[in-house]
């Protein structure tokens, strides 16, 4: 992941669960590495399957939980 001090982004390895607030204009992204992944956006449930990366550019702010024995979860500002 490239980082540019102007667009600061970071990323966490998931191992169980994460739960995060994400805020408006960030770009969010989950990769479910070798198993599959379950995020929920609020009240929106995805399920991921292993070897795939999703993103999402959210317009206000939300609540995200990823569930998974190995996933990366990468937050970007957009």
């Amino acid at each position: 992941m490239v980082h540019d001090s102007n667009l600061p982004a970071r990323m966490v390895r998931v191992r169980g669960e994460l739960r995060e607030l994400a805020h408006d204009t960030k770009t969010i992204a989950v990769y479910a590495v070798d198993s599959g992944a379950s995020v929920l956006f609020n009240s929106e449930e995805l399920y991921i399957p292993p070897a795939t990366l999703v993103w999402r550019t959210l317009a206000k702010s939300a609540t995200v939980q990823i569930r998974s024995t190995h996933a990366l979860w990468m937050e970007l500002s957009a």
